[in-house]
């Protein structure tokens, strides 16, 4: 499915490594196929010489690549698919994993035939244990689906949805986590405070 595929990542933060580890652990495609770029260009020449992937700016990271990953801050979109916008052919799969950022928005930054995803994995992904939501653009080819899929069982499990979901499923499942984990440390603080010694 996959198969002489090359998946461009912009945006290296923690969500866009947890998508290089799995795609490596999980030999979806092999490092030689993952091209990607960071704001941050120490970022960048980390995870090239962690992983072994390859580095190029925005732009050459969506020309040389068949499957685009979107990792970067909402924030910053406009002026990544700026950047990029040459690059984007028609039936190019662009997979979005920002919050808070609908198709039709990223379909307005892009160029008409592109193929857009939205994803919204959650934290579990860091230990390749994400539950990952992903809804599709109407355009968007059972191939293409078939690949997005693949990526992101890579990092867990992942399950289609209406796009109309993906901003309750951001808040429960994707930041839901996070408050357990607080809920989880104040917990431990409480006990520390009463008495109980802490085990590391």
């Amino acid at each position: 499915m996959l198969k002489g595929k090359c998946i461009g990542i912009v945006g290296c933060g923690n969500m866009g490594e947890a998508i290089i580890r799995g795609l490596l652990s999980k030999k979806v495609v092999p490092k030689s196929r993952i091209i990607a770029n960071d704001v941050r260009n120490s970022r960048t020449v980390y995870l090239k010489h962690k992983y072994g992937i390859r580095e190029a700016d925005n732009l050459e990271v969506a020309k040389k690549s068949h499957i685009l990953i979107l990792a970067v801050k909402p924030q910053d979109l406009d002026k990544a698919l700026n950047t990029m916008y040459s690059s984007l052919s028609s039936g190019k799969l662009l997979i979005s994993i920002l919050a808070g950022t609908n198709i039709d928005r990223i379909k307005e930054l892009s160029k008409r035939g592109v193929q857009i995803a939205r994803v919204m994995p959650n934290m579990g992904a860091l230990v390749g244990e994400s539950m990952s939501a992903l809804s599709f653009g109407a355009n968007v080819k059972p191939e293409h689906k078939r690949m997005a899929f693949r990526i992101f069982s890579s990092l867990g499990d992942a399950v289609e949805v209406k796009e109309d979901q993906m901003d309750a499923i951001t808040a429960i499942s994707g930041s839901g986590p996070a408050y357990f984990f607080y809920l989880v440390e104040a917990l431990i603080n409480s006990a520390v405070n009463l008495g109980i010694e802490k085990r590391i």
